[in-house]
């Protein structure tokens, strides 16, 4: 019960915060096509969907130790990627998009054990049953509130894409 009430306050915080905003999508896949003129982008998932998205000026893009604005930062054809996005008007805007694996975001998965520092961290447990603690973007905390409605409250499962700076691992996208 406190585990959920602690869910429920990342909910409401992430709400407020983001109160006028649809509830924010992830993507995992491949980049098939850029087109830096239309500022778009076309990801092919593993099950072979394909999501067009738009960057906006506002789109973050991460590489390995840098964050840049209206930049494509290492992102080309090819590339392994997770993005979050949102839906405004049937149009998939992306918040933020970014390489997974060597150059880029790091992936953990694990069962949601606590929240702390008024949600601004996550513990998330691995199956190895080491506890890792998160510190939170305020667009992941928006995220993980939303997943944790959706159900990830009840099984605790989550994906988590992440960096790590200063010892320090941030987590920028939460996926269930």
């Amino acid at each position: 019960m406190k585990l959920l009430t602690q869910f429920a306050i990342l909910l409401i915080a992430g709400s407020l915060a983001y109160a006028a905003s649809p509830a924010p999508g992830v993507v995992r896949g491949t980049i098939k096509k850029i087109d830096a003129k239309a500022r778009t982008v076309v990801i092919k998932t593993a099950e072979g969907t394909e999501h067009l998205l738009e960057f906006a000026a506002t789109t973050t893009v991460h590489d390995t130790e840098t964050v840049a604005k209206e930049s494509w930062n290492g992102l080309k054809e090819g590339s392994d990627v997770v993005a979050q996005f949102s839906t405004d008007k049937g149009k998939k805007v992306a918040l933020e998009i970014d390489n997974v694996g060597k150059d880029g975001l790091k992936m953990a998965q694990g069962t949601v054990v606590r929240t702390g520092q008024g949600a601004k961290t996550v513990v998330i447990k691995g199956a190895d049953g080491v506890e890792q603690a998160y510190d939170v973007t305020s667009d992941a905390a928006q995220a993980a509130g939303q997943e944790v409605a959706a159900g990830a409250g009840k099984a605790g499962k989550v994906t988590v894409y992440y960096t790590e700076k200063a010892g320090k691992k941030i987590a920028h996208i939460f996926h269930r």
